[in-house]
């Protein structure tokens, strides 16, 4: 995307290498010029105020299922790596291809290939001519491959191509079809939050809304540095939210 005009965001807490600092950040011909505490705007320059907030790169999310560009400008994500099992699946170049070419200026989507034929664990896709058509990496999706054999012969096909292996840390022939683990902790948690989004949907968005504005940022959230700032402590309410909607979100 061409950038029409220089610009500089000031007064912000500019996330480095080094740590987060105060400091501001100038862009100029669609690349980032200057950061440091001591950059000033120059002449021409528009300038954006941050008023003490995080000025970072922007993200990348590397394993999504969907692209959702609103949800991905919203958060701040602009590169993603979109896992394989699509409908079709992106086992075939021509595929890995078009998705390559997708979003593309202002989002980067990097299509990981199909480790398998129809993510189906048992013949290799053709990852060669996928990573010649722009897949990033190799993964199985939520699917898993359970013959070993299928499994090393992949491993050592990603490492003379020098691509990365995402895996789905699953046994199938364990989980079957459960949604939970089995066990006291399960039990006693219990699954409160699929009964009130099967019955309600609404009132499972105002219950999440409300605890997102009951409970404060971590130090993290926030920027700051670790041990700089105490983790705030939860009010009474907060922890009787928690307890009473167990399975929710705790």
């Amino acid at each position: 995307m061409k950038q029409l005009q220089p610009f500089t965001i000031t007064g912000g807490q500019v996330v480095t290498p080094a740590g987060v600092i105060a400091g501001a950040v100038r862009c100029a011909g669609g690349m980032i010029v200057a950061v440091g505490a001591d950059v000033a705007p120059e002449a021409g320059d528009a300038v954006i105020a941050a008023k003490g907030q995080l000025v970072a790169p922007g993200l990348v999310d590397l394993g999504v299922f969907a692209i959702d560009k609103p949800a991905f400008h919203f958060g701040g994500i602009t590169r993603a790596a979109l896992m394989p099992d699509q409908s079709p699946p992106l086992d075939y170049p021509s595929r890995i291809n078009f998705i390559a070419k997708s979003g593309k200026p202002d989002l980067w989507v990097h299509p990981l290939a199909a480790a398998t034929r129809a993510l189906e664990g048992q013949q290799l896709a053709e990852i060669a001519l996928m990573k010649e058509a722009g897949a990033r990496g190799i993964a199985t999706g939520r699917r898993w491959i359970a013959d070993s054999g299928v499994m090393l012969r992949l491993l050592q096909y990603a490492a003379m191509l020098d691509l990365v292996v995402v895996t789905h840390a699953e046994d199938a022939a364990l989980v079957g079809e459960a949604a939970a683990t089995a066990g006291e902790i399960a039990t006693r948690l219990g699954l409160f939050a699929q009964w009130v989004h099967l019955l309600a949907p609404k009132l499972s968005e105002v219950i999440m809304s409300t605890a997102y504005g009951m409970f404060p940022e971590s130090p993290a959230a926030t920027g700051s540095a670790p041990g700089a700032v105490p983790p705030p402590k939860p009010t009474p309410e907060a922890i009787t939210f928690a307890k009473v909607m167990r399975g929710l979100h705790w």
